[in-house]
């Protein structure tokens, strides 16, 4: 699967900014060495053709006065706008890819988008939270489990997919008002809960007694049920 990653940096008139590319299986010494001696990765790129992994670093230099210090915003951003699973027998467009349709700078224009908005993000986080922090009807339990599993929505939000009429051709329960609003919202691959059958009657081996077994009866765990190598949601 196509992947990209961009690192980032938010510029200003006293910022100097330099780059490398380096060998992720070295000891690292031919970017830390100009770094530490000269404030910057002023070394010629440490790459031959032929090899594979890439090592990249993005550095900031500006100037401070003494006793003092100074900020800057760093993001790190990753472009895999299509993704499948098991076989590969369907292909799912992540929605996020649609508000950003230029290929060729979509990952260059996530990055631009963290830096101006970051400030933005995070003063609504703190509003949304203030919210119920300061409503007393609310135990502190709740509030606690509120925010400590809301890494639930960025963690399984990742699978956020365009609608695609193909779904309809093998997922034949499918109405036309579930069509509709995937259209309008798309779907969340691992956020429809309620979608999850309390039962499955697929068969599979257990490797330890070679039996053939159902992969979940009515009321057992699902946890780690799945297989990677199957295409576990057309099961739910």
């Amino acid at each position: 699967l196509e992947v990209c990653y961009a690192l980032g940096i938010s510029n200003g008139d006293k910022i100097s900014i330099s780059k490398a590319r380096f060998n992720p299986d070295s000891s690292g010494e031919n970017i830390w060495k100009p770094l530490i001696a000269n404030g910057n990765f002023s070394q010629k790129n440490e790459r031959s053709e032929g090899e594979l992994d890439l090592g990249v670093a993005i550095c900031a230099q500006f100037p401070t006065k003494c006793k003092s210090s100074a900020e800057v915003e760093f993001v790190l951003a990753w472009d895999m706008p299509v993704v499948k699973f098991g076989g590969g027998r369907r292909q799912y467009r992540r929605r996020y890819a649609g508000f950003f349709p230029d290929a060729s700078k979509r990952v260059e224009q996530m990055c631009s988008h963290a830096l101006m908005s970051r400030i933005e993000w995070e003063k609504k986080i703190d509003a949304w939270q203030q919210t119920i922090l300061s409503d007393d009807s609310l135990p502190d339990w709740y509030k606690s489990a509120l925010f400590n599993e809301s890494y639930f929505l960025t963690d399984g939000g990742t699978c956020w997919f365009e609608y695609d009429d193909e779904w309809r051709s093998t997922e034949r329960q499918m109405s036309d008002e579930s069509a509709k609003y995937f259209k309008e919202f798309g779907r969340f691959a691992y956020l429809e809960a309620d979608q999850v059958l309390a039962s499955c009657d697929h068969k599979s081996v257990n490797i330890n007694e070679s039996t053939r077994t159902e992969v979940k009866r009515l009321g057992r765990l699902p946890h780690d049920l799945g297989n990677p190598s199957q295409f576990q949601l057309m099961f739910i």
